[in-house]
């Protein structure tokens, strides 16, 4: 009998693998599938909002400012260089395109309109940590369709670049705490990368270190700690006491 239910065990461990292997094959392909359906839908705006304010003109006294920033970096010096600490990481990445012979304002709209598919990609990630997918997706593109976030997307301002570069940050954070510690070598160099995209993103620290303390339960297990350390400490003062 013993020997007769050992193969039929193994066939049906098998059959249970085979299984669970192709429903997480199916899952990565629903995640592969609405992560496309994102970029697509945030890439065709981002290319409308692109050719409108290349007509529309900079309307930001800002953008200005990056653009000098940008010339400095890229060698083509414009004798103000008194400015170059601000908002580095696109101007330097603004610097780049400009160094490739293509000096035009485009240049830094297309720069912070690529910011748009990944914040709007990291929102549906964000999201189906609680929520199911498909409810992850209609939050993904209503956060897409916000008038707010297509005012000052690819229009050469950072405000879209920092709230992609925080989104990341608060996604890999929580996968930190809950799943891996491992993500925090993504969350931390990213926090700073977005800190030196736009300053204010410095006020997710604070954040991040608040749901690391809450979540982890840190002022409990020290409260406990303290506890058992004065049962301790009394128990030593009653036998000191009895000698």
């Amino acid at each position: 009998m013993s020997e007769n239910n050992i193969p039929e065990n193994n066939i049906i461990n098998k059959i249970n693998k085979n299984k669970i292997y192709k429903y997480k094959i199916y899952k990565h392909k629903i995640d592969i599938l609405f992560i496309l359906i994102i970029a697509i839908f945030t890439s065709s705006l981002v290319y409308l909002l692109i050719n409108a304010n290349d007509q529309l003109g900079i309307y930001c006294s800002d953008v200005f400012i990056y653009l000098t920033n940008s010339l400095n970096l890229a060698g083509y010096p414009l004798g103000k260089t008194s400015n170059l600490y601000l908002s580095p990481v696109i101007c330097v990445i603004t610097s780049l395109i400009f160094k490739l012979g293509y000096i035009d304002q485009i240049a830094i709209f297309t720069v912070t309109g690529i910011f748009f598919p990944i914040s709007s990609i990291g929102t549906y990630l964000l999201f189906k940590l609680k929520l199911n997918r498909i409810t992850s997706l209609f939050g993904a593109i209503l956060f897409s369709s916000f008038s707010l976030n297509i005012l000052w997307t690819a229009n050469g301002t950072m405000d879209i670049p920092a709230i992609a570069i925080s989104i990341w940050v608060i996604y890999f954070t929580i996968l930190a705490v809950n799943k891996n510690p491992k993500y925090f070598l993504l969350a931390f160099p990213l926090f700073v990368i977005g800190f030196f995209t736009r300053y204010t993103v410095g006020f997710i620290l604070p954040l991040m270190f608040l749901y690391i303390l809450f979540e982890i339960d840190i002022i409990g297990k020290i409260s406990v700690l303290r506890y058992k350390n004065f049962k301790n400490f009394k128990k030593s003062i009653l036998v000191s006491l009895k000698n």
